[in-house]
Parts: structure tokens; sequence; C-alpha cells
């Protein structure tokens, strides 16, 4: 918003209604929620701001459809419960907690390994239903930037936990782990396979796919695990441009990925990027690797490394 800070323009937008939940109430919690969320990937921000918790229960509602009916009781002294729809789950996804920690175990001991896979292919076949929803395959919508921003932050929530995922098995993960790591590639990509439409949204479609190279390869050069770059590199998959044919992922992506650079020039300020990919994907990136894997400053120069290899593959 004009006139503030990037911190107080978002804060402004909760407050205002951004921060509703479905039920129409903006509470302390998915106000925060928003703002952690807007502010943590606004191409412009340097700052990832936090929030905590006071003890006990409750939480402090800006506005809700039922406060109304509720002043005109008449036994005012009585406790009513006004019940939240949590904000992070509904609103705002958040990688689950529990599965980041149960993936954690079950790396650490090699009895879980059918547990493992069995948990890991659960997630793909969810992520394969969504990415098939309708209001995604639809291909000739008209271009909006508003279309473009709900497409992307679609795709971005889609692939979360799988992200997550594999970005555990790039850095926690050893060789056993490989093969998990290029099924988890190989089946997304059958489902980004090329459609007929708008070349904007066709162009779109491969964002899952390379969500997932770029964080798995930031968190294997992080773990200095540098033949888990190359496997996952050398994963056979489905080529995004020809459903009859397949390539190394690397190729397969690269044949795509410039694609992606006039997609990302559309957004708002990001037009005057060189890199404009690259730097709405470093913005992206932060919070989750960061809260995953602490990287600290290290992340500017792992996604540094990442800027660097694509720069330089692109013109090979």
């Amino acid at each position: 918003m004009p006139n503030h800070s990037i911190f107080t323009g978002h804060l402004l937008q909760a407050l205002e209604g951004n921060a509703e939940t479905t039920d129409g109430i903006i509470s302390a919690n998915s106000v925060m929620s928003y703002v952690y969320d807007k502010v943590a990937k606004d191409q412009y921000s340097r700052q990832t701001p936090h929030y905590g918790y006071l003890d006990g229960d409750g939480d402090f509602i800006f506005k809700s459809p039922n406060i109304g009916t509720l002043l005109e009781e008449k036994e005012k002294d009585l406790d009513i419960l006004v019940s939240v729809t949590s904000p992070e789950t509904k609103l705002f996804p958040q990688v689950s907690e529990n599965l980041v920690d149960t993936i954690k175990e079950y790396l650490s001991d090699p009895k879980y390994k059918i547990k493992l896979h069995d948990l890991i292919v659960q997630k793909i076949r969810e992520v394969l239903i969504q990415l098939s929803e309708k209001s995604l395959k639809d291909m000739n919508k008209p271009f909006t930037i508003e279309e473009l921003n709900r497409r992307l932050e679609k795709y971005e929530s889609i692939i979360q936990d799988l992200q997550s995922i594999i970005v555990c098995l790039a850095y926690w993960g050893d060789e056993q782990h490989h093969s998990i790591m290029q099924k988890i590639m190989a089946r997304i990509s059958e489902e980004l396979g090329p459609r007929d439409g708008l070349v904007i949204w066709t162009s779109l479609r491969p964002y899952p796919l390379i969500i997932l190279l770029y964080s798995a390869g930031i968190a294997a050069v992080a773990s200095r695990k540098y033949h888990t770059l190359a496997t996952l590199f050398m994963t056979n998959v489905s080529s995004l441009r020809d459903s009859s044919t397949s390539n190394e992922l690397i190729m397969a992506v690269g044949k795509v990925i410039l694609d992606l650079t006039e997609v990302f020039k559309k957004l708002s300020g990001n037009e005057r990027y060189y890199t404009p990919r690259s730097e709405y994907l470093f913005k992206m990136f932060q919070p989750m690797l960061d809260d995953l894997l602490f990287l600290g400053q290290d992340y500017e120069n792992f996604s540094i490394f990442s800027r660097f290899f694509w720069q330089q593959f692109m013109l090979t």
C-alpha cells in the first residue's frame, strides 16, 4: 500500500479483510498468518516476521459476523464460546510439523524404509489428484494478473508437503533414498505434460516440478551431497513438451524453464529484473527452507549457486 512500509501495508490489508477466514472472522492469528506469508514472499522485503503465543487459550477477535447477535443476548454475564477456524490450516496451508517429524524419524532408521515409501506414495497421489483439478486444467481462461497469482499460489499450496519431503530426503537422506526421490519427480512430470491452450498457462504447468527440483537441489548442495544432486538431474522423466518421449530431468526442465521467465515478468515489479524467475523463487523458498534447514545467511549463497547454475546451463 502506498505511503506505508511493506509490513504495515500487508498488516492493513489483513485488517481490511484479506485475513478473513471462510467464516468471515478476522482474528489475531489469521492476521499474523497473513502478514507472515505476504511479507516473507514480498519481492521487495528483506525480513521474515515471526509471532508467538501467550500462555492459555483463546484469540483476539477483530471481526466476527456473530458478534452483533451475541451483544443482543439478555444474559450478559454468561460466557459464550466463539469457534474460530484455524487460519494456518484453512487460509494459509502450512507444512504439517507432524509430517516433517515423521519423515525425519523414518529417515533415521532403515527399518522404516517401507513406511517411508508408502507415506511418500500417498502424498504423491494426493498431489496428482489436486493437479488434475478442473480449475488448473482450464488452459483457455483469459489472462489476468489476478488469475496468474491465483495459479501460482495454487501450485505452491498443492506441492508444499511434497516439497518439504523432498528437501528432507535430499538433506538427510542417503543413496538408499535416491529411488524414492526419482519416483517423486517421475510421477509428477507425468501429470504436467503438454496441453493445448493459452501459452502463458501451458508455460506455467511445469512450475510444480521446478519447485521440487530447485528445493531439492539447494538442500543437496547445503548438505554437500553432490551425488544426490547428480542423481536428481539424471532422473528419467516424461518430456514436458512431448508426452510420447522422455528425457533426463535436467534436460526436460531446461527446455521449458526459459518460458517461465516471460511468465514471471508479468508480475508487478518483476519486469525490471534480469532474472525475474530466480528472484521470485528466491523469495518464495526462503521461509520454508530456513525453517527446515536453518540455513540463515547461507541461503543466499546456495541460491546464488542455483541461479548461477541455471544461467550457465541455459547458455550452453
